[in-house]
């Protein structure tokens, strides 16, 4: 008999009278709706348990995500806070960068000079024209590429506006700012150096003639970097001065002097003790300079960086 389907099949085994194959038959027939049976009931099993883990994943998933994103944004606030550092200082010098960033030269407290990019974000958040040359602020830093910080918060002490009154004393401020540039080296902090910066500027409205303060904060930046050394001798011979010649920071008479050196009589001399040493304002307020004196202290102070090597033209 040709079987040619399953109801052929069944037939075929109910009505033969054949023994083996209706028993063989039977047999083959069980085995195979068994194991088809098995096969189903599997695979039905295996997909009810797959749909059951996505149910379960798809409904831990904003959990996890929002767990994660959490653990992230913490483990950032973490990282930021260690790197984070605040100090204040005086604006020395701002530069445009880009479209709405600037980058600024600071000279702070504990940092020295330092570069700082300060983004167009924080920039809204703080009054027009406020980030200028010579205000005051206290800023709070992060490290960034090079020598370079990154600006994360500022918070505005003294503007100086008053400076801004008076072009004389806005020049002096200037100056003073410009000797700080040019003197001093970037992360070289002076508490000191500081201090005295930040105790002109806030008399230079307060002084009638601003070339005096500028005078003796040349002088004793000088002192301050070990580049002064003025004795009533000459620094060679060792003969008493009456005029003296100035240069690479000493005294010469005038067979020793170099040729560049500059002349100072012994009055002049006197003052720039005085400007050296005195720590009363009013001492310096009641001195009377010249113009002529006080361009000479300001070449002497510019030609004996560039005596030292360490001059910075920035």
């Amino acid at each position: 008999m040709l079987v040619k389907s399953k109801s052929d099949c069944t037939h075929y085994i109910l009505f033969t009278k054949e023994p083996i194959a209706k028993l063989f038959g039977g047999v083959s027939v069980a085995i195979f709706w068994l194991a088809k049976g098995g096969v189903r009931s599997k695979l039905q099993t295996v997909c009810e348990n797959e749909h059951e883990a996505r149910r379960e994943i798809a409904r831990k998933t904003p959990q996890i995500v929002l767990q994660l994103a959490l653990k992230t944004f913490l483990a950032k606030i973490s990282l930021m806070t260690d790197k984070l550092q605040s100090t204040d200082g005086i604006v020395l010098h701002v530069l445009p960068f880009r479209d709405y960033d600037k980058i600024l030269t600071l000279y702070t407290r504990d940092l020295g000079v330092i570069k700082v990019i300060i983004r167009k974000s924080l920039m809204s958040k703080i009054s027009r024209g406020s980030i200028d040359p010579l205000t005051r602020a206290e800023f709070v830093l992060s490290a960034g590429k090079n020598d370079l910080f990154r600006c994360e918060d500022i918070s505005l002490q003294n503007q100086n506006l008053k400076l801004r009154e008076h072009l004389p004393r806005l020049q002096a401020a200037c100056d003073m700012a410009y000797a700080i540039t040019s003197s001093q080296m970037l992360h070289k902090p002076s508490s000191e150096l500081y201090n005295l910066f930040i105790s002109f500027l806030e008399r230079l409205p307060l002084i009638s003639d601003p070339e005096i303060l500028l005078s003796s904060f040349y002088i004793k930046l000088l002192r301050h970097e070990g580049l002064l050394l003025i004795t009533d001798f000459c620094s060679i011979c060792r003969a008493p001065l009456s005029n003296s010649y100035l240069a690479k920071g000493e005294r010469f008479c005038k067979e020793h002097a170099p040729n560049y050196a500059l002349s100072f009589s012994k009055t002049e001399a006197e003052m720039i003790q005085i400007l050296n040493f005195s720590r009363s304002f009013r001492e310096l307020s009641a001195m009377e300079l010249t113009r002529a004196f006080a361009m000479k202290i300001k070449d002497f102070f510019t030609m004996t960086l560039r005596d030292s090597s360490i001059f910075l033209d920035r």
